[in-house]
């Protein structure tokens, strides 16, 4: 088993293994759109798992979930102070999608 890592910005980056491509906290600032093409080409056709650990936007943008759009799969893991109503609404595009929220 190989496990890519890929440093992205800040606290984001992505940790691939095979098929599946785990997506830690990108942040509402500081991301450019090369970056940005960078993460879709990694999470393209892959089962994607997003993970927020919390709300402040130096760890979560609810723009996120425009990589749902490539990946053939999403799973969202994401912590209780994000707005679940908010979040589910940009999550509503008919695809692939699980959302899992942590209790506190």
């Amino acid at each position: 088993m190989k496990i890519q890592i890929t440093y992205c910005y800040h606290s984001c980056f992505t940790l691939q293994e095979d098929e599946k491509v785990l997506l830690f906290d990108y942040p509402n600032r500081g991301i450019t759109s090369s970056l940005d093409e960078k993460i879709r080409s990694i999470v393209q056709g892959t089962e994607l798992y997003i993970f927020i650990s919390h709300a402040h936007g130096d760890h979560f943008s609810p723009d996120v979930t425009k990589f749902s759009t490539y990946a053939d799969e999403t799973h969202y893991v994401v912590s209780n102070d994000i707005p679940k109503k908010t979040f589910i609404k940009k999550t509503a595009d008919g695809g692939n999608n699980n959302f899992i929220q942590g209790r506190s």
